[in-house]
């Protein structure tokens, strides 16, 4: 995917906003921000299409909010396939339950879908360019303020009314700023992922197949154009002499899913600890949204979700702080990624610590079995769709009384 501006032309204004990270997260605010009529820069380190680790699942929330932003129709268009079930499997115990709704399709592709939907919206795009966020926000000529972008091994800065920081997990280094660092859970397991065409045809699109082990849990899904995409989240000291490929096909044989040579051979991709919190969520024209904020081991599609409600709600934010800005514009933003994202996460990190004890996963699985409503009733929880009056708010009309 080619870049529609090139770097010289990025530093001759002032812009409205700069998105920094193309992810789901920072296209999508980059889109709905574009909408309202700002003029917004968005970039990314990495050249368009990149693969990245991720389950590769939409839940019902998210699929819902995709669909309330407008690319819904693209993204099935490119090959999304509707998940109907997950099966959750330790040991010998097992257990399959309808979901509501959901979809299936690469971050390669998704991610590609959502940047050529900024760009058709307005959007500017820049790719290739790792920045990182000046300390401190300068005053123009004209007595309005901005953000300095550095750009790394160039002598050149961007410049932006707001940024939104959408970074993804790795992002220590993109602002040094003390109250915006980031906490690693010590105990954090790691993520890893690949997409294959070789695998047991026994994994049947629309189905999530989840395995438990005590080192870790392996997510597997068919996505577009018969890939087979695997994701994991798995203790650092199992990786200790073993490779990642050997860690996954060792969870996944011992949840007797099928496992074949070919399906874990290729390059596995990894990333930095998974569950981790920034300190604040915001400072002086600069929000942090997505990953960026704030991370909690997933289980099924939740990260999307949280990154996609993350961008509509700070759409319209940002959209009224470039010619309105005050320093409530922090809180607002804090108020809202508290409602919108980490109370639900407090929820997903207590699920996630109950996968660390498969015993205990066996046991609740087999309560599940003689009393399948629960499992329905704990899937539905996860899934539905959630609201703020954010996601309502127009720019120009004041920030919502439930933000504030």
């Amino acid at each position: 995917m080619d870049p529609t501006i090139d770097l010289a032309t990025a530093t001759e204004k002032i812009w409205d906003v700069v998105v920094v990270g193309a992810g789901v997260a920072g296209a999508t605010a980059a889109i709905g921000i574009a909408r309202g009529g700002a003029r917004v820069l968005l970039v990314d380190r990495k050249t368009f299409p990149r693969d990245k680790v991720c389950g590769a699942c939409l839940n019902q929330d998210a699929v819902a909010g995709l669909k309330a932003l407008g690319v819904l129709e693209p993204i099935m268009r490119a090959g999304a396939l509707p998940l109907s079930a997950y099966e959750l499997r330790s040991g010998s115990q097992a257990v399959t339950l309808a979901l509501p709704g959901g979809l299936s399709i690469s971050r390669r592709t998704m991610d590609r879908v959502l940047v050529e939907q900024a760009i058709g919206a307005g959007c500017e795009f820049l790719s290739g360019l790792t920045l990182r966020i000046d300390a401190d926000p300068t005053t123009a000529a004209d007595g309005g303020g901005y953000r300095q972008l550095l750009v790394q091994g160039k002598t050149e800065a961007i410049r932006a009314r707001i940024v939104i920081m959408a970074t993804g997990l790795a992002s220590e280094n993109h602002i040094s700023q003390p109250q915006m660092q980031v906490a690693t859970s010590p105990d954090s397991r790691v993520g890893f992922g690949i997409s294959t065409r070789e695998f047991p045809q026994t994994y049947r699109e629309g189905t999530i197949y989840m395995a438990v082990s005590a080192c870790g849990y392996v997510g597997v899904s068919r996505t577009e154009q018969g890939q087979l995409n695997i994701a994991a989240a798995i203790d650092r000291q199992a990786l200790r002499g073993k490779s990642a490929a050997e860690v996954c096909g060792e969870i996944l044989r011992t949840a007797d899913f099928p496992v074949c040579d070919a399906m874990l051979s290729g390059a596995w991709k990894g990333t930095t600890t998974l569950t981790r919190r920034r300190q604040n969520v915001a400072c002086t024209r600069l929000f942090v949204v997505g990953d960026a904020a704030g991370y909690i081991e997933p289980f099924t599609g939740e990260g999307m979700a949280w990154a996609i409600r993350a961008g509509r709600a700070v759409a319209p934010l940002a959209t009224d702080a470039v010619t309105n800005w005050t320093d409530a514009y922090v809180d607002r933003w804090k108020h809202t990624t508290e409602d919108l994202i980490i109370t639900q996460q407090y929820w997903c990190h207590a699920f996630a610590r109950t996968l660390r004890y498969p015993k205990l996963v066996r046991g609740l699985l087999r309560v599940v079995t003689v009393v399948p409503s629960l499992g329905h009733y704990v899937v539905r929880q996860i899934n539905r769709e959630r609201q703020h009056d954010m996601f309502d708010h127009r720019p120009g009309d004041g920030a919502s009384s439930r933000s504030c």
